[in-house]
């Protein structure tokens, strides 16, 4: 029978120091991050849980505050109103109207104190949204949450009353609020009235909302109006109207403007050979290279299926002469990949000035555009002006 030795005290002291260094230079090797979280473990799920909520929820009221566009705007009577009758309905010498950013609160409405901004985590309003409910403290300086605030300690505020301002979908974006400097409860009656001026603020809010909202998209119904879709360019009707207050504008005070037809070259064997697809690459093309090419002062205008104008105000004949040559060099060099090949093409183009004069009263939009046919008639890719005899040609 074999009977296995018990070990001895000296073995085991060796051993425990042999763990405990084997320990310590593991220790060493990592950094203390690993280090505490080998010894606290990670952060709860429920808490990071919480955390992520609570962020998407202030992202949410954040966003719904922003599609109001109210912040840092100027004074408006209504919101002036409402802060009145809260004050005069509550016998309370300051109320205001405050909206809450991300990081401060700022005043859109405000009687006894004046509008501005401050720290969030310095306002009492912040409690407001936090609970989504309203909140009355009769004595700020009794309260533990307020009682170090600057408003308290500095500008001696005691009672506050608030209530908040939601937005359509729920969330609380600022807040209706009252403010004395002798403790004192309203009553609730005077609740219930601030309750309501808070909803009439609210109410103004969407609709000064819906307004620009309207306002943006018949500003955005009036661009597409003037807008060729394909090419982005002024289409015809805004090429009109732009001639007619630029000749107004020439018969009153002169000065002077050059207008630029241009048509394209062959444009039905790009459809023919291609597809419409490939002339539609051609055309966008084309409205590309005018609208990178000219000033903002000018009209760039895609007037027709494959013509194109240029009104050039305070523009001399001479200069305009020069920017349609390079214009028409700057076509004629263009490579549009359409599939596995390059489309090409050239220009026609007309140029005329408002000063020129002519026989049957023609004034400079239509001179330039029978001048790109006279130089389609002459060869194609070119530029014709009064001076290369287009009067002769077209008559």
């Amino acid at each position: 029978m074999t009977v296995s030795a018990a070990p001895s005290a000296t073995s085991d002291g060796a051993s425990l120091v042999s763990r405990a260094q084997r320990s310590v230079e593991r220790s060493e090797d990592q950094p203390a991050a690993a280090m505490l979280r080998r010894f606290r473990g990670p952060p709860p799920a429920e808490l990071t849980e919480v955390r992520s909520t609570s962020s998407q929820a202030e992202q949410r009221r954040l966003d719904a505050l922003s599609n109001y566009d109210i912040l840092d705007t100027e004074a408006e009577p209504q919101f002036d109103l409402i802060v009145r009758l809260a004050s005069e309905l509550t016998g309370c010498p300051v109320a205001v109207i405050n909206l809450i950013a991300e990081n401060r609160v700022w005043t859109k409405a405000a009687l006894g104190m004046a509008r501005g901004e401050m720290e969030r985590g310095q306002a009492y309003c912040s409690m407001v949204i936090e609970s989504s409910r309203g909140l009355d403290i009769p004595d700020l300086r009794a309260d533990p949450r307020t009682n170090q605030l600057p408003l308290t300690v500095e500008q001696g505020f005691i009672m506050y009353s608030g209530v908040p301002l939601c937005a359509s979908c729920g969330q609380p974006i600022g807040t209706l609020a009252v403010l004395d400097s002798i403790p004192r409860r309203l009553t609730e009656r005077q609740l219930d009235w601030l309750q309501q001026l808070g909803q009439q603020a609210m109410a103004l809010l969407e609709l000064r909302r819906k307004q620009r909202e309207l306002q943006q998209a018949q500003t955005e119904l009036q661009r597409l109006v003037h807008i060729d879709p394909l090419t982005g360019l002024m289409n015809l009707r805004a090429w009109r109207e732009a001639n007619v207050l630029e000749q107004e504008r020439h018969s009153r005070w002169g000065g002077g403007h050059s207008v630029i037809a241009l048509d394209l070259d062959h444009f039905k064997s790009v459809n023919d050979r291609y597809g419409h697809a490939a002339g539609d690459a051609v055309l966008q093309a084309v409205g590309g290279l005018l609208g990178q090419t000219f000033r903002r002062l000018d009209t760039v205008a895609r007037i027709g299926g494959e013509e194109f104008g240029v009104l050039l105000p305070h523009t001399k004949a001479a200069d305009a002469l020069k920017l349609a040559e390079q214009l028409r060099s700057a076509v004629e060099q263009l490579r549009i990949p359409y599939g596995d090949t390059e489309i090409t093409i050239t220009a026609s183009i007309g140029v005329a000035h408002s000063s020129e004069p002519n026989s049957r009263g023609r004034n400079a939009l239509v001179l330039a555009d029978e001048r790109s046919y006279v130089a389609k008639r002459a060869g194609r890719n070119r530029v014709v002006s009064a001076g290369d005899g287009a009067e002769t040609l077209t008559t």
